[in-house]
């Protein structure tokens, strides 16, 4: 049976958007921290289809209510539907348009189920600052 990442990176919705398969083959494992990963792709790559708007996420992101570094320790256990979803939307959507390296190379770590090296290269990352600017940005329709 194909793992998940390859059902997503032969996902016609991702190919027809132009996603790159780097971007979408993963799969989460609900009991280490990269369910923001996960979920935030997958309402990333819905968001490119045709009407498709996360007019919800939109609105969050002008609350400013987590920190990126709070969102890469996202958890099943440790949030709701608005954070899972919403937030894991925006921080993938961040991550992939602002540091697509960086997101090769936690890939490369949760592909390999090197959990902990993933999670020190997160916690090293330090774009709060930037992260700030551009969630005001996207609740003002960018």
């Amino acid at each position: 049976m194909a793992g998940r990442g390859e059902i997503l990176a032969d996902c016609p919705a991702a190919r027809a958007v132009g996603v790159a398969p780097w971007v979408v083959s993963t799969h989460v494992d609900p009991r280490h921290l990269d369910v923001w990963w996960g979920e935030g792709i997958a309402e990333y790559i819905s968001s490119l289809l045709p009407r498709r708007h996360l007019a919800s996420a939109v609105a969050e992101a002008g609350k400013h209510t987590y920190t990126l570094r709070t969102l890469f320790d996202t958890t099943y256990a440790n949030s709701d539907v608005s954070r899972t979803y919403d937030w894991g939307y925006l921080a993938a959507r961040y991550m992939v348009e602002k540091h697509p390296a960086d997101v090769s190379t936690v890939l490369g770590y949760y592909r390999a189920g090197d959990w902990t090296a993933a999670r020190s290269f997160l916690t090293s990352l330090d774009y709060e600052s930037d992260w700030n600017a551009w969630l005001t940005a996207v609740a003002a329709g960018a």
